[in-house]
């Protein structure tokens, strides 16, 4: 079977909630017991993980999507904003921008603006929140900026008690994801849940 007919993409818009299933024939699961949560991806991908906290999907070699646990960002952050009231929130909105970031001799990118942004609740009630971002890419030899639009990028709540955690899904590149590519992240969020 491919890709398509292993998600099953149901938008339903009601309260602003959007919902992407993955079919569980065909899925694989992932489970990390240090930061207590699981998820399904689809088993025409292959999961690759890099050190705590990040991983991708790959699909004929290809990263279809990336993902880190926001630990340590999140601490820091907590530590210099102590008085925001909602400090997922706050957090999201300046973290997602990270993904847009590279420096070179001759060129920089960076993401200093959030184009849009939606607030959902999963299939298991976690707290996603979805934006796009402006992106521009700086050429110092040329002295130009070109702006495009990228995203989605997804913070998805996975904290617990004491512990404040985002987990950070976004596709393989930094580009305007496909909506091939958007249903895989968002089926994949779908599948999220937090260990008991």
């Amino acid at each position: 079977m491919t890709l398509y007919t292993s998600i099953i993409s149901l938008a339903i818009l009601t309260n602003l909630s959007i919902t992407t299933q993955i079919s569980t024939s065909e899925t694989k699961a992932y489970t990390d017991t240090r930061y207590n949560f699981t998820f399904q991806y689809p088993s025409s991908h292959h999961l690759i993980t890099i050190g705590y906290g990040f991983f991708g999907l790959l699909n004929n070699n290809k990263l279809t999507l990336r993902a880190s646990i926001e630990e340590n960002a999140f601490k820091i952050f907590i530590k210099e904003n102590n008085h925001i009231t909602d400090i997922f929130h706050s957090f999201a909105r300046e973290r997602c921008k990270v993904v847009c970031g590279a420096d070179g001799p001759e060129e920089s990118t960076y993401c200093d603006e959030i184009e849009s942004e939606i607030e959902y609740r999963s299939a298991n009630g976690l707290r996603v929140l979805e934006f796009y971002l402006a992106m521009t890419r700086e050429n110092y030899s040329e002295k130009t900026k070109k702006k495009s639009r990228v995203g989605p990028v997804y913070l998805v709540d996975l904290s617990q008690k004491d512990r404040h955690l985002a987990l950070m899904i976004h596709p393989g590149d930094r580009d305007l994801a496909s909506e091939k590519a958007k249903g895989l992240a968002q089926g994949v969020i779908e599948s999220v849940r937090l260990l008991p």
